[in-house]
């Protein structure tokens, strides 16, 4: 029987071989330790946010104050303070004396209780250490903690968080534990807690009391089924780079520790997948905020303040405490899989969902989710949105265009001014205009005279009385030129126009004047915002040398006419959809500038399961039994904003974990596997893995409680890693034979080694094109910066990534290569 009230005890039951029963089924109501062997590990403070956020989320929340020797909770949770000869000493006391009949009236919890003045969404409701007088002191030494587990049925704690349990039926009990090698924490630890955050300082001193926790943990695990979860989160962390990177350091030195004393394997043994979901890590951690240290309580705007300090513990806590045990796999709805397969593989166009220019744009719309900085996209102070080629830019175009897209904006009207599909002029247009011998554009730079000229056109076609009115303005021969422009209404009679006032001598004033007389002739009117959308600047112009360096031409033409308008347009702007390798090739004056006006495309995972979602909800089957039999609110448009109930929604889609592996949570697997070495998602590969193991499913035998199984997913994985891998080549054109080069390499290696495979991989396609030695003219590698530059050029773009866990013999740094990309780059799934 494993019955211990102290660390010696918990660690003497550890069997003699690392435990394999790891992850065990958490009850409908855990209870959750936070524990630290160190003080000052910010344990009590991390404890409080919790509780706030669960309580903002209308999660019902009782804090328990088990640090009798140095309690606080309920200060810096703003409770009154407690009444003498009240708290949970008391209680304890009392668990530990009364007679088993007498126990329910000396355990009634409401004179003990207190409830927290924050005001974030449900109540916390805290149940205090005690007060701190001459009768607390003598009780604390009278507890007898070392023999709670002597005699036969449940100890004190066990029985006071029943009571809790029974009495205040609250979703989530948290438990403040003492520091160091107390009793009480062990038994908190090991016998009542089903998770377990342990809080550690980023100190060396905090090496050999993490190490007993561990085999305490061992034991634990052995003799109670898997039990507790742990959450191991580092914290304290120093900011800044140096800061950084001593934790990288330090969060290596715990997955070793943790393989070796809980998994019973050496860290270098497995892959880094295997390490990222098998050792319960918050890796982010949390950083020393002085603001956060000096204050003495928490209050409502502080906690909204502070929560992004938290943020790693928050998201790693929630996956752990939804997990689907008897509160959600239980619940779930009965449903036909096979019925929901068949609907969805019938559903047209869901392939073509993952490329919005062949996409029609109603399905774009109906499927379209916001991305995590679409309010900053929106505004009218963002003219450049960029982001990696798939990462979802014309699905914005798409969306911003529509009906439903602008209903969302008030007093701002988009108008889609250029795209890679149905824009008035072609990229031919762009290419013929610039080699006409009379318009000279490239020895003029009259690009953006040419883009003002064919914004003009759109804008007067919006509003095509405006140019009747500001035609007074310009001389004669301007305005006839003008006037062509204004009225051209199909591609030939618009490259006409713009021949013919491009060829002006003053084209470039007349072009600004022109823009600024149309912004003028807005606000005059009254008329809401007019923001000209562009997109598709990344298709049209061809592979080779001569025509990236045209579109360049025009792309730095755009920005600067665009850069002359930004801040003096007063009803008109732009917003220019650019995938991050033009932008970063944008050479123009004053380009430090930019950065004010641009926002970098980023998706939050709980954006790509709303896309999940939606994609899910158009089987009819899973809409009915699934969804309105799990959260009958929920729709299309109307997902939570909770990422718990919104990866319990897809559980019967793909399961809550991969089939092999309990520890592995499928939304977990697809979450890193759809994100690069900078940790960008990419809502292309989203949809390509789920398009691609919905086919997949097809061919595999069904199981009952989910429509995908695992083999399925990785099927799915496997062909969008591919896809992206071949999108990155046709995008960056420069690192397409790096690319080629690194197929099949080791996951990991150093500066030497990566370079090293991909010299001799180059060198062996070089013999076979019988090509000429050396680095061939305009190769990355060649010149200043050699390899160098390739590798910066693989960190830059996400597929290679510094790895942490380890470094080479001499020291230096090593890289992998990101989950993202190691399928379609060959790369090995196993062994480091």
């Amino acid at each position: 029987m494993f019955s211990a009230a102290s660390f010696a005890g918990v660690v003497g039951k550890r069997p003699a071989e690392a435990s394999r029963v790891l992850g065990g089924e958490l009850p409908a109501r855990p209870t959750v330790a936070f524990y630290g062997f160190r003080g000052g590990a910010g344990r009590t403070t991390a404890l409080a946010h919790v509780a706030a956020s669960l309580a903002s989320r209308q999660v019902s929340v009782v804090a328990v104050d088990l640090d009798l020797e140095a309690p606080g909770l309920d200060r810096v949770l703003g409770c009154a303070p407690p009444t003498n000869g009240h708290g949970v000493l008391e209680l304890l006391r009392r668990a530990a004396t009364t007679d088993r009949e007498q126990l329910e009236g000396a355990l009634r919890l409401a004179p003990h209780l207190t409830t927290s003045r924050l005001e974030v969404g449900a109540p916390i409701r805290v149940l205090p250490a005690g007060a701190l007088t001459e009768t607390y002191l003598e009780r604390l030494d009278d507890l007898g903690v070392p023999l709670w587990h002597v005699a036969e049925g449940p100890s004190p704690l066990e029985m006071l968080v029943a009571r809790i349990k029974d009495e205040l039926n609250p979703e989530v009990v948290l438990v403040d534990c003492r520091t160091g090698l107390s009793g009480l924490s062990a038994s908190a630890l090991f016998h009542v807690a089903d998770v377990v955050v342990c809080m550690l300082p980023v100190s060396g001193q905090s090496w050999d009391g993490f190490r007993v926790f561990l085999e305490a943990v061992r034991a634990a695990h052995a003799n109670r089924e898997g039990l507790p979860e742990v959450l191991i989160v580092p914290s304290m962390v120093p900011e800044g780079p140096e800061g950084r990177y001593r934790l990288a350091e330090f969060v290596s030195r715990i997955e070793a520790m943790y393989a070796e004393l809980v998994l019973g394997q050496d860290a270098a043994s497995l892959d880094d997948a295997d390490v990222a979901e098998r050792v319960p890590v918050a890796r982010e951690g949390i950083e020393y905020r002085r603001g956060i240290a000096l204050a003495d309580a928490l209050s409502t705007d502080f906690v909204q303040r502070s929560a992004g300090t938290y943020r790693a513990l928050l998201d790693e806590l929630d996956a752990l405490l939804l997990q689907p045990a008897d509160a959600t796999v239980a619940g779930l709805p009965a449903f036909e899989p096979q019925q929901v397969l068949d609907e969805l593989s019938k559903r047209a166009g869901l392939s073509n969902l993952a490329f919005a220019e062949s996409t029609d744009p109603a399905t774009i719309v109906q499927n379209f989710v916001d991305p995590g900085d679409f309010k900053a996209i929106l505004d009218r102070a963002t003219w450049y949105v960029v982001g990696s080629k798939g990462s979802g830019k014309t699905w914005l175009y798409a969306y911003l265009s529509s009906k439903v897209g602008q209903a969302r904006v008030t007093n701002m009207t988009f108008l889609p001014a250029h795209a890679s599909k149905d824009s008035v002029l072609t990229a031919s247009a762009f290419r013929e205009l610039e080699q006409h011998t009379r318009l000279k554009l490239k020895q003029r730079q009259l690009h953006g005279a040419f883009w003002l000229l064919y914004a003009a056109n759109r804008l007067f076609r919006y509003r095509p009385d405006s140019w009747t009115r500001i035609a007074h303005d310009f001389p004669a021969q301007q305005r006839r030129l003008v006037g062509g422009v204004a009225t051209a209404s199909t591609p030939r009679a618009l490259q006409t126009a713009l021949e013919r006032a491009l060829a002006y001598p003053r084209a470039g004033t007349l072009a600004e004047e022109l823009v600024r007389s149309i912004d003028g002739e807005l606000l005059s009117s009254g008329d809401s915002s007019v923001v000209l959308l562009y997109d598709g600047l990344d298709i049209g112009f061809g592979s080779d040398a001569r025509s990236l360096e045209r579109r360049q031409r025009f792309v730095n033409g755009l920005v600067e006419a665009l850069e002359n308008l930004r801040g003096v347009s007063r009803k008109l702007s732009f917003k220019v959809f650019l995938r991050e390798d033009i932008y970063s090739d944008i050479d123009i004056q004053n380009q430090s500038h930019l950065a004010a006006a641009t926002v970098q495309l980023r998706w939050d995972p709980s954006d790509l399961w709303r896309l999940g979602l939606n994609i899910a909800a158009t089987s009819e089957t899973y809409m009915k039994a699934v969804v309105h039999g799990l959260d009958p609110s929920a729709a299309p448009g109307r997902w939570p904003q909770d990422e718990g109930r919104l990866r319990r929604l897809l559980i019967p889609l793909w399961g809550d974990s991969m089939e092999k592996g309990k520890k592995v949570s499928t939304a977990r697997f697809i979450q890193r596997r759809t994100s690069d070495g900078l940790d960008r998602m990419f809502p292309r590969t989203f949809v390509q893995l789920l398009a691609k193991a919905i086919e997949h499913q097809r061919s595999l035998e069904p199981l009952a409680d989910r429509v995908l199984r695992s083999a399925a997913i990785q099927h799915g994985y496997t062909e969008a890693s591919a896809a992206r891998v071949d999108d990155l080549q046709k995008e960056y054109v420069t690192l397409s034979p790096y690319l080629s080069a690194i197929q099949g390499m080791k996951p990991t290696g150093t500066l030497s080694e990566v370079t090293a495979f991909m010299k001799k991989e180059l060198r062996k396609a070089a013999s076979r094109k019988k090509s000429p030695k050396g680095a061939p003219a305009g190769a990355l590698h060649a010149g200043p910066g050699g390899w160098n530059k390739v590798i910066k050029k693989l960190l830059e773009v996400g597929v290679l990534r510094e790895y942490r866990r380890a470094r080479g013999d001499a020291g230096e740094t090593k890289y992998e290569i990101s989950l993202l990309y190691r399928p379609g780059l060959g790369i090995k799934a196993y062994g480091i």
